[in-house]
């Protein structure tokens, strides 16, 4: 009874965002009646995998709209680290038009969708690399069993039977590759690697961030959220949440 309520709710939100389509909507997502799928208001449709997290993927970007966030200024960039399969980026692009957006990707079938998903808009990049706060480090990409969008990776050290490795890559070096002055948008979902990111060699590009939407991941890794308060205790942020994720506005550029 409560995942016939559950599923009755949910059908109503897609119903409230997309009309009487919402209900065609609905059963192509939920159901898998379709894998390529058309959006109101998208100028090009996105292939949404059956039987795979991608459902929930879209009902969080699509139908909850955690990332739809009215923030004081129009971004110019955006990195959208954990961009899994470009549904993220894609509503970054329709809202932000304007926005430069780099989305980066480690897991290989992942960004494969994420480049065919992506491939109609020119103002995204994509890049399949691990953000970390070491660079060309090598690491393994693990399934933890959490789906499509649970990959984590990790130090390659007596492992056996790595399935995909992955070089690391920096904030910075992005920072230099497109020669960008500030981040005016960073949303980050990296499965428990925002520990390390923000354990290190943040003083450069963090102060210059004006806008960060977090997810913080410490059931895969402990102190995920420690190390990210340690590191944005340094600077003026303030702070509020939506959904799963947190939002935390550079008081100093904002």
């Amino acid at each position: 009874m409560k995942k016939i309520k559950r599923n009755i709710r949910l059908l109503l939100k897609y119903i409230d965002v997309f009309g009487l389509y919402g209900i065609v909507l609905y059963a192509k997502i939920m159901y898998g009646f379709s894998e390529k799928i058309s959006i109101s208001g998208f100028s090009f449709p996105v292939i949404v995998r059956r039987n795979t997290s991608d459902k929930f993927v879209f009902n969080q970007i699509f139908i909850e709209e955690e990332y739809n966030i009215e923030f004081s200024i129009y971004p110019k960039i955006i990195l959208d680290a954990g961009a899994n399969t470009g549904l993220s980026a894609i509503f970054f692009s329709k809202k932000y038009p304007l926005a430069r957006i780099i989305a980066i990707e480690p897991e290989e079938n992942n960004y494969r969708l994420l480049v065919e998903n992506t491939k109609y808009y020119n103002n995204i990049i994509c890049l399949q690399r691990a953000l970390a706060d070491t660079q060309n480090q090598r690491l393994a990409v693990v399934s933890k069993g959490l789906g499509e969008w649970g990959f984590v990776t990790e130090k390659i050290e007596n492992q056996k039977n790595i399935n995909q490795q992955i070089l690391s890559i920096t904030v910075d070096e992005i920072v230099e590759k497109y020669d960008i002055e500030s981040i005016d948008i960073f949303k980050i979902d990296i499965e428990g690697a925002e520990k390390e990111l923000f354990e290190s060699n943040f003083e450069n590009w963090l102060p210059k961030t004006q806008n960060i939407i977090i997810e913080f991941h410490d059931r895969i890794k402990t102190g995920c959220s420690d190390s990210f308060y340690k590191a944005i205790g340094n600077y003026n942020f303030k702070s509020f949440a939506k959904g799963e994720n947190y939002i935390f506005v550079n008081k100093e550029i904002g």
